[in-house]
């Protein structure tokens, strides 16, 4: 069955600026997926131009990064490459500055430059075998962003090179302290909203860290692919954020206002304590690992009257299937990522190759039905480039990994 319905109905919600971020990742893949004659029927369809997708994206950003000139950056490699493949020439666009989604930009610039017909196939095994080298050859782990939204809806892109103050207005202020942590501060002079609670919300990009202090001094250091959202000011008996994907907690100690971490599954309470927890969306467990302290984790779907698990430090609270249990494990394993380190002991294949695609930002293909169960043992910088951690990774397992773009297929 044809791939083109379904990327007409995508490709009408990006007009209407309408996909959402899982939408707009099917939309990416079919745009690389597709010949040119499908992409050019579709658009045909449509009564489109991919230069009118391009020119109405007016891509910029009102703060933070310069994104109108990263785009011409970027524009100017995809025309080197284009031009070292077939002669063929891109001229960038120049672009207004419009404030929108910061990932929209590079859904524009590959419609525009797979519409145009600048897309080269690899015709031979020996040149397929060229590509796939150098594609593994030049993944490294992607560039470290966060993006900041601030209560009032401004959204802010940080780049891991910026310092100082990063953005300023009457009501908020960000900056980065020579420590590399993010600050958020209130104008105590501006009139803010009474009647809800004000929420700043971190979130990383695909191989992004980050690490910031809340308002009552925890520390947080955020890993790739996650968002931690706080309110400005915590109230005086209470203090909760909420959490997706995977963040270390460094809290203060507060008697009289506990300490909580909220969760779509669950809620993890302390007094002041360091632990981590992972509750990435795409995988079935939440994992909560105590490493100093004491917390009380529960099952956000349990009565009032369960007590939860309490952990001591080196534990962590597993949670899968509405069953909340409690283990041993190593706690060096767990915050390896916090050192910017792959560590694994006994580690289950699959955990391994999320990580991977998290830090990469590239989409592992599983050329079998079923995958037998592999452990993996081994502790590596998360700098190195994607082929020599896939090589590592072929010898100590019985897998087979081919590049195909940003697509590992992955083979017995």
């Amino acid at each position: 069955m044809s791939s083109s319905p379904v990327f007409a109905e995508l490709l009408k919600k990006y007009v209407n600026n309408s996909l959402s971020k899982d939408e707009f990742q099917q939309f990416f893949l079919l745009v690389n997926e597709l010949s040119t004659s499908e992409l050019e029927a579709v658009f045909a369809e449509l009564d489109l131009r991919p230069f009118d997708l391009y020119v109405d994206a007016k891509l910029g950003h009102s703060n933070g990064r310069d994104l109108d000139s990263e785009i011409t950056r970027i524009w100017g490699d995809i025309a080197k490459e284009c031009a070292n493949e077939n002669d063929a020439n891109v001229i960038p666009l120049l672009t207004e500055k419009r404030s929108i989604n910061p990932w929209k930009w590079i859904a524009a610039a590959v419609v525009l430059f797979l519409g145009l017909g600048i897309i080269w196939k690899l015709q031979t095994d020996k040149q397929v075998a060229q590509h796939t080298l150098a594609v593994q050859q030049s993944i490294v782990p992607a560039e470290n962003e966060s993006i900041i939204t601030l209560p009032n809806g401004k959204e802010i892109i940080i780049r891991e090179d910026a310092s100082g103050v990063l953005f300023e207005d009457d009501a908020y202020k960000v900056v980065k302290n020579d420590r590399n942590e993010l600050l958020f501060e209130t104008n105590s002079d501006a009139e803010l909203p009474k009647t809800k609670v004000a929420f700043n919300t971190v979130q990383t990009s695909t191989g992004g860290f980050t690490s910031f202090l809340l308002p009552d001094g925890s520390k947080v250091y955020l890993s790739s692919r996650s968002s931690l959202k706080f309110p400005v000011n915590f109230a005086e008996d209470s203090r909760q954020v909420t959490l997706s994907g995977e963040a270390y907690f460094e809290v203060q100690k507060r008697p009289n206002a506990p300490f909580q971490v909220i969760t779509d599954k669950q809620v993890v309470e302390v007094l002041g304590t360091h632990f981590n927890i992972r509750v990435y969306p795409d995988e079935s467990q939440q994992l909560t690992t105590l490493i100093e302290g004491k917390v009380k984790v529960t099952d956000a779907k349990a009565s009032g009257n369960e007590q939860g698990l309490i952990l001591n430090p080196g534990e962590q609270a597993y949670l899968s299937n509405n069953e909340l249990i409690k283990r041993k494990v190593e706690t060096d394993v767990i915050t390896g990522w916090k050192s910017n380190r792959f560590i694994y002991k006994n580690t289950n294949i699959y955990t391994v190759l999320k990580d991977i695609e998290r830090w990469y930002g590239v989409e592992f293909v599983f050329g079998m039905t079923s995958m037998q169960n592999q452990f993996i043992y081994g502790n590596v910088s998360r700098n190195v480039p994607l082929n020599e951690l896939l090589e590592v990774l072929s010898k100590n397992t019985t897998l087979k990994f081919t590049s195909k773009e940003r697509r590992v297929y992955v083979n017995p």
